[in-house]
């Protein structure tokens, strides 16, 4: 299967996969951020697919919150990934988020964000709050005390949950707008 047939499967399928072969002791598939080019002509349905893996994501994050053994087996999960997980090239990985991002933004109609940061670095701030404090250190998950992960995981369901309700909001509002021009066709 290539990356670009892997990227569209649902999230659940990734992560039931990636599960498996973690726990066989194989290396999950990693994607990164790639070139915005080439995905561009598939965002849409990247948006299409969204609101099922968020749904997904909020009922998995909140199963792990209403059962302690299964949050515990999560983050044992989690540093088993990270064991196993290859050195990633972190300066290579920023420049190609930073160039996706950046040519997202152009191609979305957004102008000016070279010279406006402080509104973009806000809109950033707002999408993705913080779960972890703002300290200048990379949160290491799979060493945390499961108190201190149970609330990250807590942190994070709240975002993927304002993502859904966004994507709800969205939802609705294509359905009016569909529904309007209808009725204008009539």
């Amino acid at each position: 299967m290539t990356d670009a047939e892997w990227q569209i499967l649902p999230l659940e399928v990734v992560e039931q996969v990636s599960g498996k072969l973690i726990e066989a002791g194989k290396m999950p598939r990693m994607l990164l951020w790639g070139d915005y080019h080439e995905e561009r002509p598939h965002l849409h349905d990247l948006q299409d697919r969204a609101g099922k893996d968020f749904q997904y994501l909020s009922q998995s994050l909140t199963r792990l919150l209403s059962d302690r053994r299964a949050l515990v087996h999560e983050q044992q999960m989690y540093k088993k990934f990270m064991d196993m997980m290859p050195q990633v090239d972190r300066e290579r990985a920023m420049k190609e988020m930073g160039a996706w991002i950046a040519n997202y933004f152009d191609d979305a109609g957004y102008t000016e964000w070279e010279t406006r940061s402080p509104i973009f670095k806000a809109m950033l701030m707002t999408a993705f709050p913080p779960i972890d404090a703002l300290d200048e250190k990379k949160p290491e998950f799979q060493n945390m005390k499961v108190q201190e992960f149970e609330h990250n995981v807590t942190k994070f369901l709240k975002v993927m949950d304002t993502h859904l309700a966004a994507d709800r909001r969205n939802r609705s509002i294509n359905d009016v707008n569909m529904f309007t021009t209808l009725l204008r066709r009539r």
